[in-house]
């Protein structure tokens, strides 16, 4: 049965590689790797705002003594402050405790902030390079294609945040193109099609690379945390879960309950029926237990 054209959209903005024919994972794990995409940015956001606003002040400099200046000033305030507020405040969460998961809703957030960035830095070529002298346009060239690097290396694990970041420089790149008469344009606007492909399919190779690498690893992690007989975590799973869940009550004022039970007279069971029936009855707890409770 084929998936609403909304909930394949939902996917496709959560991240969801499978758009892309990517790696196919269950919602756990989906939260896990989200957890892991969103602590990949977190960590390398302070350094991406602290290059926004860096170029905002070249391009500033670059029109420093034109009549533009105060359209451009007003421009790169706008960069300033919003990279100020985005940096800051991913420095505090990269700080805070990683979460073991991250829901759908986080992610669709940083693909709209990512489109709101990328909208601001497309409009520059609009609104500037028409009717900029020959070193400016360069200037802004160069920053065009610095900020697309810089978005596809940031996002280069979520491919619909990286081309929500970077398609709207490329629009504004082909717009400011497309408006100055020069026999030059046409080989440039091929070259920012090549450009721009080539630029995808390294982060759609990256992105599939770090999801598949992520499933083998928890797969890895799940074998050993698994009891080989029951398939249910085992003492090790216990202990680190138990110490996950005191973390969480002490920092976050989150309950949790623990509850024992035991199976009466198993030893005799084991005894009198040889091991093979122990482990059968085992078996045939464990998927009760598995039946009646949640994951």
């Amino acid at each position: 049965m084929q998936r609403p054209d909304a909930a394949r959209w939902g996917d496709l903005l959560a991240g969801d590689l499978r758009a892309f024919g990517g790696p196919s994972t269950v919602e756990p794990l989906a939260g896990r790797i989200r957890a892991e995409q969103i602590s990949i940015v977190l960590r390398n956001t302070p350094v991406v705002m602290i290059a926004n606003i860096l170029n905002a002040a070249v391009f500033v400099m670059a029109l420093w003594g034109s009549p533009e200046r105060t359209q451009a000033l007003l421009w790169a305030s706008g960069i300033v402050v919003a990279a100020a507020i985005v940096g800051i405040k991913a420095r505090s969460s990269f700080q805070s405790v990683k979460p073991r998961s991250v829901s759908r809703r986080t992610i669709q957030s940083l693909v709209r902030n990512a489109f709101l960035f990328g909208t601001w830095w497309g409009a520059l070529p609009v609104l500037f390079f028409s009717g900029a002298t020959s070193a400016v346009q360069v200037v802004i060239t160069c920053l065009s294609a610095g900020m697309i690097a810089v978005g596809a290396a940031s996002f280069s694990t979520i491919p619909i945040a990286a081309v929500a970041y970077t398609l709207p420089i490329f629009v504004g790149s082909a717009v400011a193109i497309a408006r100055v008469e020069d026999a030059v344009n046409l080989p440039v606007a091929v070259l920012l099609v090549t450009y721009a492909t080539t630029l995808f399919r390294a982060v759609l190779a990256h992105a599939f690379e770090f999801t598949q690498r992520f499933i083998l690893q928890a797969e890895g992690e799940r074998a050993i945390r698994r009891d080989v007989l029951t398939s249910l975590p085992n003492r090790f799973s216990f202990n680190e879960r138990l110490e996950n869940a005191i973390v969480n009550a002490t920092q976050f004022d989150q309950k949790f309950a623990l509850l024992l039970f035991d199976l009466n007279n198993f030893k005799d069971v084991s005894e009198h029926f040889g091991r093979a029936m122990a482990d059968a009855l085992l078996v045939e707890a464990a998927a009760r237990l598995r039946k009646a409770t949640r994951g």
